[in-house]
């Protein structure tokens, strides 16, 4: 072979497998699948215990799911500071999401040590719910007011129209969603779509009230910090009989635990409810 064959050769084979790579490559760009990215759905908070030396090595870790943020983080701290959970627990982990997110397969497969939610969504999902878990702490009632920063809320049909209203998406929300509706209705009040303004969260919804995005949403007064201006707020009753929903606890769950877990819960009833009495006399 001359040295111009041999050098036509060698170019020859370099453009065929720089041919062979490229459909190679464009194969496995437009064929290939890539795997699922899993992004998580709620938000939480975790805390680990103190090692202590006559426990086990391999202790679980204490699920508890909430549907706020507020206070979570002090449950969870409670919890792990105390020696008597320690011993069972290597540490806690608190998420709070919509009250849809509880299903019943996560009931049945006891995917969380507690859990708080209103009762009726929690029976509608699972009539047989004693089989997994049980009642454990019920809350005390609060009223729900609408409100809004501009003007007194009136409860009639001249008041409302041309008014925005801020919801939750949430369909199970009863203090964001269910009761605002109903209170609506009862009163004779009809809203064109446009004025109902959904929101995913309880953040959003309070960032568009303060921005003036929509002008009226519902708030139980004094039950938790609302992130508005209470100077310029006006308040109108929707209901003072309202239950935010019970916490319910595992079958499984060691009673030696469970003067750790009312204590814990009581630092946020202290705070969410300030008149609110303790349910047991545990320290």
């Amino acid at each position: 072979m001359t040295l111009i064959s041999r050098s036509y050769f060698h170019y020859a084979l370099t453009i065929c497998l720089l041919i062979t790579a490229l459909v190679s490559a464009y194969w496995l760009l437009f064929h290939t699948k890539a795997p699922p990215l899993n992004l998580s759905d709620y938000y939480s908070y975790q805390c680990l215990t103190r090692p202590l030396p006559s426990s086990a090595a391999d202790k679980p870790e204490f699920q508890i799911l909430t549907v706020a943020s507020p206070h979570a983080a002090q449950i969870a701290d409670k919890l792990c500071g105390r020696e008597d959970f320690a011993r069972y627990y290597s540490g806690v982990r608190i998420r709070w999401q919509r009250r849809d997110f509880l299903t019943l397969d996560k009931i049945q497969n006891t995917r969380f040590d507690l859990f708080f939610n209103r009762a009726h969504v929690v029976e509608g999902i699972a009539p047989n719910l004693d089989l997994y878990y049980r009642m454990f702490r019920d809350s005390p009632h609060y009223s729900l007011y609408w409100v809004s920063l501009n003007d007194q809320p009136q409860m009639t049909p001249e008041y409302f129209a041309g008014k925005t209203i801020g919801l939750l998406a949430d369909p199970h929300s009863q203090s964001f969603h269910i009761e605002p509706l109903d209170s609506l209705k009862i009163a004779g009040i009809g809203l064109q779509p446009q004025q109902i303004i959904f929101y995913g969260d309880m953040l959003s919804l309070y960032n568009a009230f303060n921005a003036g995005d929509v002008d009226l949403m519902t708030t139980p007064k004094g039950l938790i910090s609302n992130n508005f201006d209470e100077s310029k707020a006006r308040y109108q009753l929707i209901s003072n009989d309202m239950s935010p929903g019970k916490w319910y606890l595992s079958n499984a769950v060691n009673p030696d635990v469970h003067c750790a877990l009312q204590t814990a819960l009581n630092i946020y009833y202290s705070e969410v409810f300030p008149d609110a009495e303790a349910s047991h006399d545990c320290q």
